[in-house]
């Protein structure tokens, strides 16, 4: 199961993003944290901090980050898993 989410800062317009992210059970507080992250300001050596992660960089980037996983077998309900055998 891979879910996206992101969010916007309506001032700023800044923005944090994550895409085909598996194992966490809330992505939006990995596109939450990886906003907050980018609103600090430049990394060293001048370089920008990533706005957009997906896949696998996603995951190891929330998870480094503290945002909590989950076990794909709880993500599935019954409803949504019959829909997928259709």
């Amino acid at each position: 199961i891979e879910c996206d989410a992101s969010i916007m800062d309506g001032k700023s317009l800044s923005f944090g993003a994550v895409g085909a992210l598996s194992g966490i059970k809330n992505p939006v507080l990995a596109a939450s944290k990886l906003l907050c992250e980018g609103q600090k300001g430049k990394l060293s050596a001048g370089r920008i901090p990533p706005c957009f992660l997906v896949g696998d960089g996603a995951f190891k980037w929330a998870v480094d980050h503290g945002i909590p996983t989950c076990p794909q077998a709880i993500m599935a309900t019954k409803l949504s898993l019959a829909a997928f055998k259709r």
